[in-house]
């Protein structure tokens, strides 16, 4: 797992929450359907999400999958 943070700007307030994102190119786009490929149990399983803000490359997952479940 890794991260990426690059600061171009002062963090406002409401912008300090933490939330789950992923970079973009790992959600899979069918219409307005959104979705996740996650690992689990040694399978591999699609996940529908819903997503919420952009940040840069990243993109907020507000739905659909849990933080640091397999992906």
């Amino acid at each position: 797992m890794s991260a990426k943070w690059h600061f171009s700007q002062a963090v406002k307030e409401a912008e300090q929450q933490r939330r789950t994102a992923v970079h973009h190119l790992a959600l899979v786009k069918r219409g307005k359907q959104q979705s996740l490929f996650i690992l689990q149990d040694d399978h591999v399983k699609e996940t529908v999400v819903l997503t919420g803000e952009t940040f840069g490359d990243m993109i907020e997952i507000l739905s659909g999958q849990k933080q640091g479940t397999g992906w």
